[in-house]
């Protein structure tokens, strides 16, 4: 069950996407001319971040070069927008599940470390694609990889829109971070690939839990320009569902451990909008978000969010419908749907790369 939301935390929260806000404006007066945005565990913040664009200086003219093409009712105002200011959602959830029955049959070795690493080394490749023209993109291995993987779950509509998506010359990176593990393995994957984003941290309990190594590393890189940590008391959104994420996503364990020899760093994830009761639950935490960022009385809408909340308990996300025989679905604590799919169908998967 979601825990109910605490009306301090939603102040700190929305507070942090207010400085976010600030940040946006500065980076694109700057040339900084791309957002990434790793699914799922960011999304929220952006969602939080364009509220707050709303009032802050220079923000709504940032908002009027905003490029966010995707079928998300959330973003429905910049859906098909043109803009130079461009938002690129990428899926970098590494929540998989390799079960034993499945590593056998797939006579599979890797430790779950090294499989969550790749995953996401893999979608740090695919963000590094998007560096490059279209018609160049089309010849980089992880991105076609990401593509047929689209073409294979029938999400054509977000293969459209990755196909035609415009070159992005300078990245900021937007990530949310408990131990600071996955952010230091993302912009390692990326300093490894030639690459250092500007990264926007929002930092979970003051930093109490980040690790102390990467402490150190985050430090280095906000004394070289390269990077802004902002502390939060909550992340009120973290390891939850659809509901507060605003996000789902689906990971393919099967089709991982199938191609594993194939292509390397690898990894075959999906995000996807949120939908019926968890789009309601997400559009109302949007609600307490704005109201707080307006300085307005949140207290009804908060109420009425951790009602809706109550109401999730037991319900868990989604999942894609395929035209391909799905054999097992897991959820992980963390709320991420992982789909396996026959030998068959995965193994004609790896033949296609």
């Amino acid at each position: 069950m979601i825990p109910t939301v605490q009306s301090s935390e939603l102040e700190s929260f929305s507070s942090c996407c207010r400085e976010i806000a600030k940040e946006l404006v500065k980076l694109s007066n700057q040339d900084y001319d791309c957002l990434l945005i790793p699914c799922r565990g960011a999304f929220p913040v952006l969602i939080g971040a364009i509220e707050a664009l709303k009032l802050v200086d220079g923000g709504r003219n940032l908002l009027h070069r905003l490029f966010a093409p995707y079928p998300h009712p959330i973003l429905r105002e910049f859906h098909r927008r043109s803009g130079d200011f461009k938002l690129l959602i990428l899926p970098f959830t590494a929540h998989v599940k390799i079960l034993n029955d499945y590593r056998k049959e797939y006579n599979f070795k890797a430790s779950i470390d090294s499989v969550e690493a790749d995953i996401r080394l893999w979608a740090t490749k695919l963000a590094l694609s998007f560096l490059k023209e279209p018609s160049e993109r089309g010849e980089d291995d992880h991105f076609n990889f990401y593509m047929e993987l689209l073409n294979l779950t029938g999400q054509r509509e977000f293969e459209e829109v990755y196909r035609n998506f415009p070159k992005c010359n300078k990245l900021v990176y937007l990530d949310t971070v408990i131990s600071g593990l996955a952010s230091h393995t993302i912009l390692k994957g990326f300093k490894d690939g030639g690459y250092n984003p500007y990264a926007i941290l929002v930092v979970d309990d003051y930093g109490a839990k980040l690790n102390p190594e990467y402490t150190w590393i985050f430090r280095n890189l906000e004394a070289n320009g390269l990077a802004r940590k902002i502390f939060v008391s909550k992340i009120i959104s973290e390891d939850t569902n659809s509901a507060l994420l605003g996000v789902s996503a689906t990971v393919y364990p099967t089709i991982i451990m199938a191609c594993w020899k194939k292509i390397r760093p690898c990894g075959a994830v999906e995000w996807h909008p949120a939908i019926g009761k968890h789009l309601e639950v997400f559009t109302q935490f949007q609600a307490c978000l704005r109201k707080s960022l307006e300085g307005r009385d949140f207290i009804p809408e908060i109420k009425k969010l951790n009602e809706l909340l109550r109401q999730m308990k037991g319900k868990g996300e989604k999942i894609p419908t395929l035209s391909l025989r799905i054999e097992k679905v897991e959820e992980t604590r963390a709320g991420a749907v992982n789909i396996y799919l026959t030998l068959k169908d995965s193994k004609n998967f790896a033949q296609k790369l």
